[in-house]
């Protein structure tokens, strides 16, 4: 039985339904799963270039944005990874699908604002950092 939630609407229901989806909706929830895995593996994979283009930044300082796009790009890939795994669970495992789904879910809502809040500081992070590398760089 689920530990109580100290958070709950007193008398409110606190655990999930034993439902199991059936073939039809765990093939779309597979896929998606699916997408979320591989949309993740993509941006860590370009995170990480950019992350060694960006440490080249001695050479231009210019590149200095490169590695925070990068960053942001790997942090977000990590997110959409473990949405992804989530979501397989529901799949993959018998008897909890409705807590697995809420979990993966959740998951996905996280790596959306995990998205979102790391796009809008990486803009400014790389916004800056090209500022910095205008005024301090001399061409030859």
């Amino acid at each position: 039985m689920p530990a109580a939630n100290p958070f709950a609407t007193p008398g409110a229901r606190t655990g999930y339904g034993r439902y199991e989806f059936n073939d039809f909706e765990n093939d779309i929830i597979k896929r998606t799963a699916k997408r979320a895995l591989v949309w993740g593996i993509i941006a860590m994979a370009l995170g990480g270039v950019n992350v060694v283009v960006g440490c080249l930044a001695f050479m231009h300082p210019v590149l200095l944005a490169n590695l925070c796009s990068g960053v942001a790009s790997m942090v977000v890939g990590a997110s959409f990874v473990r949405a992804g795994r989530s979501l397989s669970n529901v799949v993959t495992t018998q008897g909890e699908d409705l807590r697995h789904m809420m979990e993966g879910l959740d998951k996905v809502g996280s790596a959306l604002v995990v998205q979102m809040v790391t796009t809008v500081i990486g803009f400014f992070l790389a916004a800056a950092a090209v500022a910095w590398a205008v005024l301090h760089v001399r061409l030859p």
